[in-house]
């Protein structure tokens, strides 16, 4: 999102008003390449379509379609036809456009960005197809041209460079009504405003819409502004509310007061993680207000079915896994009166003798082992573990039913990164006994930037059970955002993915470890060939205090040494 109280943001809008010859209009998009850092080219593009066309056309062009569920698809497609027919209309008055062209061209086709082109093919084929085909043209490549329904609508978006405004918008429309079924007349619903705010929907990289005020020219943002700058930033206000308002719908109302909840921003959402945003929300479910087609609902369903499909073998890891954490205990016991049939007589039920089979009038004094810690489950909600949704769900219930046999208190805490929002889901709280519909309501979507995740979960740290705490995180160690990790001044950003992502994480999780909380972690992963991938990320992050788990068939038997090494660990604190 665009914020001109950065300078890289006032260095792109000047670029645009510059190739429009205009500085009177808050420009509709902004371009990137495809590291999420600023192109120079794609912008001078935007400012070239307000010179042409003026402002006015532009965003009458755009808004036809704003708020349908592929209203990313359409802008982009129409930014391809745009580039090709503004460039062949400037170059003859600015030959250096070739240049800049064809660095932009190769700049998306280079080796280094291979995994960024992938991204973008994963959210959208069609876009991927036609803005690698318009790359191959201009370097003139001939290898691998597009075939069929892609190329088709390729060919459409192809213009002469007289024609007039309204033929190419009525051109565009026809096509996106053919191959698209783009639907003028209807207006977006509740369902296509659901795709879009779904972990499916990313703005691409090439190009963003403009949502942030263009006043901020100064540090002192209590200044004066003109009317026009403040009808700007009212705009400002609303998008970010209702970018608010979806995350709240798609998974409920924040946990936190407004005031607290700005001020967590405040403190976790800085530097790399500067334009990302965190929401913390617990769980609750309703089957009766809930559609059939819900995302949570249709994951009880199937996570229920996997649960019941092996039952006995479930609720006998249950058995042996407590039993199991009970033998690893500090001894540390607690006295409290049982109601007996013998010991010691109280008064006030003593009348009940006289019924028949009334014999438990007594109290007699009993011990009860007590651990002195507690536990967080953090599980990692992305789509990159979507193949063990329900072996993660069934292992989460395993060990909080274990541990609520032991008399350890744990919460249950899922996380997953939509857009630029890390979301922290509640699906136990410490004071909750273990519920299967909602820990079976944990079901896998979108990204997880998990150094913003390790990072704002030090906020529900601050309330934890008991002095003595294990964070324990159920994961594949492989962090991944589809935002980039933001970097200083002009320096280019870095994909939030491999190394980078793996130091964002450790350098979060080591700052959880000064607060001597104890860090251990369970590793999925059944594919043979990523395992030596994953077990390097996790000895990175975790040293040797993690167990690798494939199924939760054996869930008891591969974590249950590290569940007692753990516990024996962290109780060791109170003696320290």
């Amino acid at each position: 999102m665009s914020d001109f109280s950065n300078a890289t943001q006032k260095r792109i809008f000047n670029t645009i008003w510059n190739l429009a010859d205009k500085y009177d209009f808050f420009p509709p998009f902004t371009g990137y390449d495809l590291r999420g850092n600023p192109d120079f080219y794609f912008n001078m593009i935007i400012g070239l379509s307000v010179k042409y066309y003026g402002k006015e056309n532009i965003n009458s062009l755009f808004d036809f379609w704003k708020g349908s569920a592929k209203q990313e698809t359409y802008d982009f497609l129409t930014w391809m036809a745009l580039e090709d027919l503004l460039f062949r209309k400037e170059v003859k008055k600015r030959p250096v456009l070739n240049d800049l062209r064809k660095v932009y061209a190769k700049n998306f086709l280079m080796d280094r960005n291979d995994l960024f082109r992938r991204k973008l093919a994963l959210h959208n084929v069609l876009v991927f197809n036609v803005q690698t085909q318009r790359m191959k043209d201009i370097l003139n490549i001939k290898k691998n041209p597009l075939k069929g329904r892609d190329r088709k609508i390729y060919d459409s978006l192809i213009f002469k460079e007289d024609i007039e405004f309204i033929d190419f918008k009525n051109s565009l429309v026809d096509t996106y009504k053919k191959f698209l079924k783009f639907k003028p007349d209807k207006k977006p619903n509740k369902a296509s405003n659901i795709i879009r705010k779904s972990f499916s929907k990313v703005n691409f990289y090439p190009l963003e819409r403009s949502t942030k005020p263009s006043y901020v020219f100064s540090e002192n943002k209590s200044e004066n502004k003109s009317s026009f700058y403040s009808f700007i930033y009212s705009i400002s206000n609303r998008n970010s509310l209702k970018e608010e308002q979806k995350i709240e719908k798609l998974f409920g109302k924040s946990m936190l007061p407004k005031n607290e909840y700005l001020d967590t921003i405040d403190k976790y959402c800085t530097d790399s993680h500067k334009k990302s945003r965190l929401w913390f929300t617990k769980f609750n479910y309703d089957s009766k207000k809930i559609s059939d087609d819900n995302a949570e609902k249709l994951a009880i369903e199937q996570n229920k079915k996997k649960f019941q499909e092996n039952r006995l073998n479930y609720n006998k890891q249950i058995r042996e896994l407590s039993r199991k954490i009970n033998s690893s205990l500090i001894s540390n016991t607690q006295s409290y009166d049982l109601i007996s049939d013998h010991g010691n007589l109280i008064g006030n039920i003593a009348w009940k003798s006289k019924l028949p089979n009334e014999n438990h009038i007594f109290s007699i004094k009993s011990t009860r082992e007590v651990s002195s810690m507690s536990i967080d489950l953090l599980i990692d909600g992305s789509a990159s573990l979507l193949s063990y949704q329900q072996d993660l769900a069934i292992q989460a219930y395993i060990l909080a039913r274990s541990l609520e046999i032991c008399n350890i208190p744990i919460r249950i805490t899922t996380y997953c990164s939509v857009n630029n929002y890390t979301i922290l889901t509640i699906l136990k709280d410490f004071d909750e006994s273990p519920s299967k519909d909602k820990i079976f309501s944990y079901h896998a979507q979108g990204w997880n930037r998990d150094g913003l995740a390790f990072r704002g979960f030090q906020k529900l740290l601050e309330k934890r059970q008991r002095r003595n705490h294990l964070l324990l995180i159920m994961s594949d160690a492989s962090p991944s955002d589809i935002k980039p990790l933001y970097t200083k001044t002009f320096t280019i950003n870095k994909s939030y993915d491999g190394k980078d992502a793996l130091l964002d994480s450790k350098k979060e999780l080591d700052a959880i470890r000064k607060q001597r909380i104890n860090i251990a972690a369970i590793i999925n992963s059944n594919n043979s060939d990523k395992d030596n991938e994953t077990i390097k990320n996790a000895t990175f992050l975790y040293k040797n205090r993690f167990a690798k788990i494939d199924s939760a068939l054996n869930f008891s038997n591969a974590a249950s040494r590290l569940i007692k090494n753990e516990i024996r660990r962290t109780e060791k604190n109170n003696y320290l």
